[in-house]
């Protein structure tokens, strides 16, 4: 029997020590809960940021050097332990450079590249990048494109993230030197301790929850055999970052973990060897991207060729590289023992790899030896008192590996750092074209009881590889997948069952020599590859105006590089603060029958909870105060959505409001159907009623009838969440006069004040200040979506009369605010033999949610300025209805309604084009508008520039010459498939009467300050106004600086938003500067001699001169309500889509925008590429699911959904701001933040062109192709309507 020991005292780690930035801490009772994220931000470590707290953006990248390593990896900080750091060095982007000790050169060119909007995102990046740069290894450009994968960034588009991140590849000059920092390295003789400053001691409350760190594998054994403290519930952990996918808050949490991330015989990676076998005996602490540097070391190296190689291609795809330079793969493999719908695509691969699993037990105190998967793998195993020790992976002969097919596939939601909608992984040995005995066929999420397809495996051992074999094996793999859909976030069985099939199809083809397959074919047998990013940026500038319309970085972009620009989020709470939290619906249409906080309110750090029953009665329970009355706070008798706010959490700290607010449990009632669709809505009538009257244009009725064609149909589109970087904050602190100050991430601090007088009746707006810096992103997300995070904060602080914050986290964000307004369309349209619109007759359906606050539809701007895109039609009629539905109230994002509209106009070409069997450019071409037209919105066409600006990117882009080549391509690749689709723009910008104020002072020393109404979220307005206030001035930009915006300095400024407060808050800076100009002229034309700056200012203050200057200046035509200017535009997108995994790439795009002359062509082309990649994000990834029995948002994280990364933008983009006239624009310029998205449509229809193809080909193809957005691989395939049965063969592909 085996005999248990004690424990020994000093395995049970009670403090840690670390540096980081050089300032060593000591830390004693360490919380094993707490996050090195938690704990740098609490202790006013800034720098490093927090959002998702998952590890899917990237924002709390920091770099880590661990001990005995010279090379640091990135980490997330969110998710690694804080006692996991003990011994390590950590770099945060503060450490790297900051405005005090001088940047580094990695923040220098990512702020001259332009590679920062927010800059929330940006302190994560670099420190990924440092850890790229400054290696001992030697790197490619595509390796650092590759390094970048695990961050989002909403603003930039990426690529000027990466332009910049490539030039410290191999080949460019870069002195390393220069980019490491003291603390990392012995240099100059000296000893890195040598630069310690003193050590801090700290101390943390202690924790239930014992952690243990062995760094033997005796003395794991110890803790495994100490019966008093080791139990099944124990757990074992080595980096913890399955709790990115797996949440515990609110759950019990473990009595005892295990740290076994450094137990010296779970590091192991060497090559054994025994007699003619060899073997790769990985440990199981080792982590994913050490695995990966195996696989590929010199070692394996010299038998090892496709195998390996193509296994850690697909090892690659897991996650993001922060986390898989941390997780282990047998953290990854107990993710799937412990949750069977967790998509591993280490399991899958490791099977394939023929992988077996060491096992300690510790009742028998032996070890045991599994496969991943089949009959009696590990899977199977019972893994109570037992942990995974090592893995033995074995090397094939060099034989062995040429006779070998090894193929693995993992189909995806976009293109990296996501899980797989379905992995599968094959492996044969072929001799003599026959297949070997031994057959591995592995899928992953088809089922929870489905791995090995042993039916098929069974069909092909030993058979030749024949197209008999194959029918006969793929009718047993149908036969045999019987796939199940594990929710409404899951895929659907078809796709399932079609996409196991296809890749199997894709496997065997690849068993077939390339010179027995047809041509057409071959294709199918390579993976969608993308190449490296690149692209043109071309523009002019006006010297003449300088530094206005100078390509200079945003000002505050070397700060947010490091960490130090200041976010709310960043502010250190003061002693007496309480935090709060929402607690949320979990269904919708529901009555409360009862909220039971008992338990919650027992929670350590409880101050109180407030619901819609014990709303302080003198106040009004309005979620958005005066703009919207009905709608509660806190709801609290009917839930209209699930994720509606019922009650509101006060606790002493961020993590314990959100912990309580997790544990408040509430019952329900008479729960109805909830409506979610726009369709639902529209089946059961439910109509907001606003008694909207058709917009009519000639006579839609007589030439709709009259037309020589006609087509119908109908378009759905869904929602959008804004993801801004910074979630939602708002902080409240009550005055000594009965008043607020607020601080809140908005973009409208006028809303908040005037929703905090109405909640707190009639509380005089002079009471209430609100204030802003700056806001990490927003996107239209944080305007009226910021009012009840601001009124929850300032509702705490009244009931408590404590400073109150609310910082809500993702899920919070996405469940109960918001989104972008989901469209749909009825059309009819008609059009002659040449495809010229003759007439349009719309019904469009908003879906507004719970409230039609936000509704859009009642706009008539809207509808007028964007429903005919680029398009010239005599006759028109537009119905509008606005849905209500069991979602949360629908409101702007980005290009707010202008991205459906003139999408919906578009997609009328594209279906007139297809009717008549045309080319889409040629019809779009002839429908463009002209001078001297009437466009719908009443104006006379003067300066429309579309036809020119259409035919010259034609040629520009070879588009001609580029269609010819794709369909050539096309002709010859049945499963490849390659589109170009070409898209203009016509958007109208208005003013209308929208002001802001702007204050400008000039101090004796005659340095400059700007507050202004605006609010810098990202679009780089400071930086505009102080280029605009230098050239007015004549003074250098240095002199001038933008400090906060307040409602003190900034009275009654509107809404930032439209892409115009840029240059309307710029028009009232430059009068502002007028008015300051003439009244220093009269002192100026008094003097002798020439001043300089400085003694002008002097001999200025000494005259009495008024040197402070405000004005809210209304743009001149903004009593018209009506176009300002026009902003036309171009674009053409060719994307490449595989037919039988429905994935694709934008290979190239090409994108002219009329920007008059910029202001800043730096920034305005950053916010064309972030605008067009939100927009492709819309058309092409993100996905907002809902229960359709609860109403509940399923993917509110970012596990499930999926913005673009760095790997989803064109492979090849090439920019132009094309140079116009534009005497209404600050000095001749346009707008450009949101334009951009009302041509990303044309990847969707690029990637139309393709579905097109292969039904055409496939004879398939039964009039207009009806596409669901976002066309995610799922919605490709369910286009493509394959029949793998019927479709698929392998020796001949004769054109059916």
């Amino acid at each position: 029997m085996f005999k248990a020991k004690r424990v020994p005292d000093d395995l049970v780690r009670c403090t840690i020590s670390f540096t980081v930035n050089n300032q060593e801490f000591g830390i004693t009772n360490v919380d094993p809960n707490k996050s090195l994220n938690s704990w740098l931000r609490e202790n006013c470590m800034t720098a490093t940021k927090v959002m998702c707290n998952e590890g899917g953006c990237g924002a709390c990248v920091v770099s880590i050097y661990r001990p005995g390593n010279d090379s640091p990896i990135a980490v997330n900080s969110c998710l690694m332990p804080l006692y996991t750091v003990d011994g390590c060095n950590v770099i945060t982007a503060d450490g790297v450079g900051t405005l005090k000790q001088g940047f580094n050169e990695i923040q220098e060119r990512l702020s001259q590249f332009g590679g920062t909007q927010c800059g929330y995102c940006t302190p994560g990046i670099v420190m990924s990048i440092y850890s790229k740069v400054v290696s001992s290894k030697p790197f490619t450009e595509q390796d650092m494109e590759n390094h970048l994968d695990g961050h989002i960034c909403r603003c930039t588009g990426y690529r000027s993230i990466l332009d910049a991140a490539r030039s410290f590849a191999d080949g460019n000059e870069i002195d390393i030197e220069d980019l490491c920092i003291d603390h990392c390295k012995k240099r100059q003789g000296a000893d890195c301790g040598d630069h310690k400053v003193k050590k801090s001691v700290l101390k943390m409350p202690p924790s239930t929850t014992r952690w243990f760190r062995p760094e033997t594998f005796e003395e794991l054994k110890g803790i495994m055999n100490d019966k008093a403290k080791f139990s099944s519930s124990s757990s074992f952990v080595c980096a913890n970052t399955s709790k990115g996918i797996f949440k515990s808050t609110g759950q019990p949490l473990p009595r005892l973990i295990i740290d076994i991330s450094r137990v010296e015989e779970f590091l192991v990676k060497q090559v054994k060897t025994c007699d003619d076998k060899r073997w790769i005996a990985v440990g199981a602490s080792v982590s994913i991207n050490q695995l990966c540097e195996v696989l590929l070391s010199q070692q394996t190296m010299k038998q090892r060729g496709n195998i390996f190689q193509r296994a850690v291609k697909h090892l690659k795809k897991v996650a993001g590289n922060p986390v898989r330079n941390v997780a282990s793969w047998a953290g990854n493999v107990m993710i799937k023992y412990r949750h069977r719908e967790f998509p591993s695509d280490v399991v899958v691969v490791l099977e394939a790899l023929k992988a077996r699993v060491n096992v300690y037990d510790s009742v028998t105190g032996q070890m045991q030896q599994y496969g991943v998967l089949g009959n009696c793998g590990l899977m199977d195993a019972d893994m109570a008192k037992k942990v995974i020790v090592s893995m033995d992976i074995p090397i094939p002969s060099k034989k062995e590996d040429e006779a070998t097919v090894f193929r693995t596939y993992k189909i995806m939601p976009r293109t990296q750092n996501s899980h797989a909608y379905i992995n599968a992984a094959f492996r044969v040995m072929i001799n003599g074209g026959r297949f070997d005995e031994d057959v591995c066929v592995v899928f992953g999420n088809i089922r929870f009881d489905f791995d090995h397809a042993v039916r098929t495996e069974t069909c092909l051992s030993s058979k030749e590889v024949t197209e008999d074999t194959f029918k006969t094996a793929l009718e047993a793999l149908r036969g045999e997948l019987q796939p199940e859909k594990v929710d409404d976030v899951d895929v659907s069985e078809k796709f399932k069952q079609n996409s196991a099939l296809s890749l199997f199809y894709k496997f065997y083809l690849n068993c077939v020599p390339p010179s027995h397959l047809d041509v057409r074919v071959f294709s199918a047998t390579l993976d969608l590859e993308r190449d490296l990013s690149s692209g043109t940026q071309a523009y002019l500038t006006n010297a003449a105006t300088s530094p206005v319309s100078d390509p200079i970085p945003k000002l505050s972009s070397y700060i947010q590089t490091s960490g130090q620009a200041y976010f709310l989020t960043d502010l250190p709470p003061s002693v007496n603060e309480v935090h709060c939290a929402f607690v949320l619906s979990d269904r919708g249409n529901v009555d409360i029958e009862q909220i039971n906080e008992s338990f919650a309110a027992a929670q350590p750090g409880f101050v109180t909870l407030i619901t819609g029953a014990n709303f302080p009665k003198d106040l009004k329970n309005a979620r958005f105060g005066h703009l919207d009355p009905i709608q509660p706070l806190l709801t609290s008798i009917h839930v209209d959505y699930a994720g509606q706010p019922i009650a509101l959490v006060i606790a002493d700290s961020e993590e314990q409001a959100r912990s309580i607010a997790a544990q408040v449990t509430v019952s329900y009632k008479n729960q109805g159907k909830v409506l979610i669709k726009t369709r639902d809505s529209i089946q059961a009538e439910a109509f907001y009623d606003l008694n909207l009257p058709d917009i009519v244009i000639g006579y839609p009725e007589e030439a709709m009838s009259s037309a020589p064609n006609s087509v119908c149909g109908q378009i759905d589109l869904g929602s959008q969440y804004h993801f801004y970087m910074e979630s939602q904050i708002a902080r409240a602190e009550t005055t000594d006069e009965g008043g607020f100050v607020i601080e809140a991430a908005t973009q409208c601090q006028k809303w908040i004040q005037e929703a905090v007088s109405y909640v707190f009746d009639g509380l005089p707006a002079n009471s209430i200040e609100v204030k802003t810096k700056r806001i990490g992103g927003a996107y239209g997300g944080k305007a009226t979506n910021s009012i009840p995070i601001a009124l929850a904060a300032a509702l705490g602080a009244y009931v408590t009369d404590r400073p109150c914050r609310f910082h809500a986290d993702l899920k919070t964000c996405m469940a109960s605010l918001g989104t972008r307004l989901p469209y749909s369309l009825n059309y009819t349209v008609g059009f002659d033999d040449d495809g010229k619109l003759l007439a349009l007759d719309w019904s469009v359906y908003a879906n507004t949610g719970v409230s039609k606050i936000d509704s859009e539809i009642d706009d008539d701007n809207e509808f007028r300025f964007f429903a005919d895109s680029a398009y010239f039609c005599p006759n028109r009629r537009i119905r509008r209805f606005a849905c209500g539905s069991n979602i949360a109230s629908g409101t702007w994002c980005r290009a707010p309604g202008s991205l459906q509209l003139s999408a919906f106009a578009d997609t009328m070409m594209e279906h007139i084009a297809d009717y008549l069997n045309k080319d889409s450019i040629a019809v779009k071409l002839g429908n463009l508008y002209q001078t001297g037209q009437l466009a719908l919105d009443g104006q006379i066409l003067t300066d429309c520039r579309i036809q020119e600006m259409f035919e010259c990117l034609l040629k520009k882009a070879n588009v001609a010459k580029r269609q010819i080549a794709i369909k050539n391509y096309n002709q010859n690749n049945k499963y490849k498939k390659r589109g170009l689709a070409v898209t203009p723009m016509k958007y109208p910008v208005t003013w209308q009467s929208v002001k802001f104020t702007v204050l400008i002072s000039i101090y004796t020393d005659g340095s400059v300050v700007v507050s202004h109404g605006g609010i810098e979220s990202g679009q780089g307005i400071d930086t505009k106004i102080v280029q605009v206030v230098a050239y007015c001035l004549h003074i250098d930009v240095e002199h001038i600086a933008v400090q906060r915006t307040t409602t003190i300095t900034s009275a009654n400024s509107e809404v930032t938003g439209s892409s115009t407060t840029s240059e309307i808050v710029c028009r009232s800076a430059q009068r502002c500067c007028e008015i300051l100009v003439e009244r220093m002229r009269v002192v100026k034309v008094k003097q002798t001699r020439h001043l300089t700056w400085e003694e002008l200012v002097t001999a200025c203050f000494d005259a009495d001169v008024d040197l402070t200057a405000s004005c809210q200046r209304a743009p001149p035509d903004h009593k018209l309500g009506a176009r300002t200017y026009n902003i036309w535009g171009v674009t053409a997108t060719e994307v490449e889509v595989d037919i039988l995994t429905g994935q694709h790439i934008v290979r190239q795009v090409d994108l002219v925008e009329d920007a008059g002359i910029s202001l800043n062509p730096v920034i305005d082309i950053g916010q064309i590429q972030g605008a067009f990649v939100m927009a492709l994000g819309f058309w092409l990834n993100e996905e907002m699911v809902y229960s359709s029995n609860t109403g509940k948002l399923l993917t509110d994280g970012t596990w499930e959904y999926k913005p673009p990364t760095t790997k989803d933008i064109p492979v090849k983009w090439n920019i132009e701001l094309a140079k116009s006239k534009n005497n209404i624009g600050l000095y001749n310029s346009k707008a450009t933040g949101e334009p951009p998205l009302c041509m990303a449509v044309s990847a969707f229809h690029a990637i139309r062109h393709c579905i097109d193809d292969s039904l055409h080909e496939r004879h398939r193809k039964d009039g207009f192709t009806k596409l669901q957005q976002p066309l995610t691989p799922v919605n490709v395939k369910e286009a493509l309507d394959l029949e793998p049965i019927q479709d698929f063969s392998v020796f001949s592909c004769s054109i059916m």
